[in-house]
């Protein structure tokens, strides 16, 4: 579970909880539904963050989101997280995929406070 952050249709930041479907080729890809206002806000501004703590390190992943329209990807990661297909039901077809296309990663390391943190940019081309 990550903290994932976005900015809503009214310039507000919002975060909540979010899972993380599958990381694979660089890409960290995410479900959520076309009828859900987390939708309509990523559609009018893609740009995200999120975080996550562990082990003594802090990760940041900011940058923007591309659907993926490929349906071959999208259910094979249904058939691998089956808890989608049972929570959106008669939805499915609104089930929408979507990763961090470019952006940047931040790694702190909380156990030594003045370590050398790690910071780089991605941008992953089709």
């Amino acid at each position: 579970m990550v903290s994932f952050a976005t900015v809503n249709r009214n310039g507000h930041p919002r975060v909540k909880p979010f899972s993380i479907v599958k990381v694979e080729e660089g890409k960290i890809y995410f479900f959520t539904g076309s009828f859900k206002e987390l939708y309509k806000d990523l559609k009018a501004n893609p740009n995200v963050e999120f975080s996550i703590q562990g082990k003594g390190k802090s990760i940041r992943v900011r940058g923007v989101i591309m659907f993926e329209e490929n349906s071959e990807v999208v259910n094979k990661y249904l058939d691998e997280n089956p808890g989608y297909r049972e929570l959106y039901k008669e939805r499915i077809e609104m089930l929408k995929l979507f990763y961090i296309k470019h952006g940047e990663v931040y790694i702190f390391n909380m156990k030594e406070l003045f370590t050398k943190n790690i910071h780089f940019a991605f941008n992953l081309t089709e």
